[in-house]
């Protein structure tokens, strides 16, 4: 391995090299038979794909959480309505409007699961809520 080589690798942070070796053969008569060639690769690849697993599976919980709001807040209006339409049956007015309400309720809760899960959202949720329109510092 030559000094310009080593020098490459050893200016980077040991944690987030791969130094992998490889047997060049030529067939030029001016080069050697056996040339050594040192790539290096980072590891960022490798990282940036554990923080898009990380955010696939954070994202899926969300939306997992989402849906199930939804059906818990909606399945039993649509149910009272399909059995109700289906059988010809009569609800009290006070159940109907209660399963109805159920139902908005899931309009409510989905700003407060987003906001819950998601810092971005959160910080946007704040600045319409409470006018609160400032510069970020970076």
């Amino acid at each position: 391995m030559s000094a310009a080589n080593s020098a490459q690798i050893t200016d980077m942070p040991a944690s987030k090299v791969v130094t992998t070796a490889v047997l060049v053969s030529a067939n030029n008569t001016n080069s050697h038979a056996n040339n050594r060639t040192v790539v290096t690769k980072t590891l960022s690849h490798t990282s940036r794909k554990k923080i898009d697993i990380k955010r696939e599976r954070k994202a899926t919980k969300v939306l997992g959480i989402v849906m199930g709001c939804f059906i818990l807040c909606w399945l039993p209006f649509f149910l009272e309505e399909t059995i109700c339409g289906l059988f010809h049956l009569t609800m009290n007015e006070k159940i109907i409007s209660v399963l109805t309400w159920l139902g908005y309720l899931n309009s409510l809760l989905n700003p407060v699961i987003y906001t819950i899960f998601s810092p971005d959202f959160r910080q946007a949720f704040k600045k319409i809520l409470f006018g609160k329109y400032r510069k970020r510092t970076r």
